[in-house]
């Protein structure tokens, strides 16, 4: 039970203060809902609940051919086309696929209409239970284009995949492009559950993910924390539209400090590196290393492949 997954804006259509929308889960069946809290002031450090929560209670069962495996993660935003508000939702129907819920609302405190599944997916491929959506547009590297980006977590792999191609607001569907009818693996490493956000300054897409634990349940309940927030990367799309491309927010570079030491102590570091290869050899580097090898990180180019890898042993 608890406060799961949600999304954060500022209401335009109501009190002009920050709201979330997350799921609520109670009882002893894990009873998902959608719940809606607000910013008390702009200091965003004070919130109260919506007094008539839940504003969706449960998912529309008698409008889906199925019974429905989850509810929850809402991603929204505001369409400023049809003057209502836009809201996703990771669901999926046991035993045929993972789907994203789509509804639409002229206010945050709903009523929220149901629309129909945005897109279904396939039971084989990406099990039964689609988690964390996000669907926005996406503009290419040089600004000229930009498609629209669907990304989602497989429930089963624990992996987000993501998706270009197009959103048609006529037949409220996502149509992915031949190359992604399959989906692509957003991010290879100990990475889960991303959210994006729209940086208004900038004008950038960036992107947030959770590294979940590795350690037994044991260990991190002794320390007091589980699982990490990943690094913030902006998105952007290739000029070709054949994939997304990441890159650092420039804010990082206020907190690095140059150093040429080969060996280095400390357990965060940003490594800027130049290496030559020689006869199709693998090079790479090892990292958070033990004093006696007992544990390290593996970092390494191999040219045959083409891969860069990570081992953490």
């Amino acid at each position: 039970g608890g406060c799961w997954t949600g999304s954060a804006v500022i209401d335009i259509t109501g009190n002009q203060n920050a709201a979330i929308l997350y799921t609520g889960v109670r009882g002893p069946s894990n009873y998902e809902s959608q719940i809606l809290a607000f910013a008390s002031d702009s200091s965003i450090t004070n919130w109260k609940r919506y007094s008539n929560n839940p504003v969706i209670d449960g998912p529309p069962v008698n409008e889906l051919n199925g019974t429905v495996s989850g509810f929850r993660d809402p991603a929204f935003w505001y369409d400023s086309s049809i003057s209502k508000w836009r809201l996703f939702i990771g669901s999926g129907i046991e035993n045929q696929g993972g789907c994203i819920l789509q509804y639409t609302s002229d206010v945050l405190e709903g009523p929220w209409s149901f629309i129909k599944p945005l897109i279904m997916g396939n039971y084989e491929e990406h099990g039964d239970m689609w988690e964390c959506p996000d669907l926005f547009e996406l503009s290419t590297i040089d600004g000229n284009n930009s498609r629209w980006v669907l990304i989602f977590g497989d429930d089963d792999k624990q992996r987000n995949f993501y998706m270009i191609g197009e959103f048609d607001t006529n037949e409220n569907i996502f149509i992915p492009d031949k190359d992604f009818i399959h989906g692509r693996i957003l991010d290879a490493g100990n990475f889960y559950a991303s959210k994006t956000m729209f940086d208004t300054n900038t004008q950038e897409r960036i992107l947030w993910g959770w590294s979940p634990e590795d350690r037994n349940v044991a260990a991190y309940n002794a320390s007091g924390w589980a699982g990490i927030q990943t690094l913030p990367t902006i998105l952007r799309l290739s000029n070709d539209f054949k994939s997304l491309v990441f890159k650092p927010v420039p804010e990082f570079s206020s907190i690095i400090i140059p150093s040429s030491q080969m060996v280095y102590h400390g357990s965060q570091l940003y490594i800027d590196a130049n290496f030559t290869i020689y006869d199709n050899e693998s090079v790479g580097m090892y990292v958070l290393q033990s004093s006696l090898n007992e544990e390290y990180t593996l970092i390494y180019y191999n040219p045959i492949t083409n891969i860069l890898e990570v081992n953490r042993q």
